[in-house]
């Protein structure tokens, strides 16, 4: 199962045999020890592997408080950590931890278990693209301002991850419609909706099948490598 955690795009990716893959953190700590302490088995504060695709300081926050609770076996990061002082500070604290710790690169995979795997298809100087793969079940995930580079997939995706920033203008809507997938996820607050009138991505959306996370405080998307089934929390 994967589900989004958050208006931020923060995603914990969870195998039949309870791999946890949490890929970004989001801004509040509070809601990530909650979420985490929810979703983990009663006990486990541990994760298998982090993902750290973007160094923005609402991508990464609730990592500086997280950190003194749950532990990650492995660390993928990308970007420079000096670009602020969140990043510094998290940057800093899984350095100082005994963790197996990798620079982020394009074309990097990583093996959740037999046959569920999680590659990083893009990673700049502001964000990253994952790629999660299971059997016919693939989804597109990017972290941070990825620009075009979330377009450029190995095939069309299940379920897809709307980037931050996008637009109606950068949806790609004809990509889109070619792709048809099961489920997009958008990433949204309360505050992002206008005052009068529809939000203009949910507006070019309209008759896709759009789940956002102002309807849903999370969403929650489970496969068993071929069927899909999405809940979330109202």
């Amino acid at each position: 199962a994967l589900t989004l955690l958050d208006e931020e795009g923060t995603v914990l990716v969870q195998s039949p045999n309870g791999t946890t893959v949490l890929v970004g953190a989001g801004p509040r700590p509070s809601e990530l020890n909650e979420n985490l302490g929810r979703l983990l088995p009663a006990g486990q504060q541990r994760l298998d592997a982090l993902l750290v695709g973007s160094t923005y300081r609402d991508d990464l926050n609730a990592l500086t408080s997280a950190l003194d609770r749950y532990h990650s076996d492995l660390v993928l990061w990308n970007g420079d950590p000096e670009v602020n002082r969140t990043a510094r500070q998290v940057y800093s604290q899984l350095r100082e931890r005994e963790v197996t710790f990798y620079l982020m690169e394009t074309g990097q995979t990583l093996q959740i278990e037999e046959g569920i795997t999680l590659r990083v298809l893009w990673a700049g100087d502001r964000g990253a693209v994952f790629w999660l793969e299971w059997g016919n079940f693939s989804a597109l995930l990017p972290a941070g301002k990825v620009e075009d580079h979330w377009l450029d997939v190995p095939a069309a995706p299940d379920v897809m991850l709307l980037p931050d920033g996008v637009d109606e203008d950068s949806l790609g809507v004809d990509t889109l419609t070619l792709w048809n997938p099961v489920v997009i996820l958008l990433p949204l607050t309360e505050a992002d909706l206008p005052v009068q009138g529809e939000h203009p991505v949910l507006a070019a959306l309209k008759g896709y099948p759009v789940v956002d996370t102002v309807a849903y405080g999370w969403i929650r998307v489970s496969t068993d490598g071929e069927s899909l089934w999405v809940t979330g929390e109202k």
